[in-house]
């Protein structure tokens, strides 16, 4: 499975309104951020199940392998 991390790009970018500490009021950077957050979260999420199938398979690899030497 492949982690695919989406190309974001903030709604401040050639934005006309834009001012000094504006992030604090403005809603479409609100919602960006909201956004944003979550993809990160999912993002952990999936990367955390890889690591551990990853992890899985490395363990089942060495358990074959020590089976092996015994023979």
């Amino acid at each position: 499975m492949k982690i695919v991390y989406p190309n974001l790009k903030t709604p401040c970018m050639d934005c006309t309104d834009r001012h000094i500490a504006c992030h604090s009021e403005c809603d479409k950077y609100k919602e960006f951020k909201e956004n944003n957050e979550q993809i990160k979260k999912d993002i952990r999420q999936k990367a955390d199940i890889q690591n551990r199938l990853d992890d899985y398979e490395k363990q089942r690899a060495k358990r074959i392998s020590e089976r092996k030497k015994h023979y």
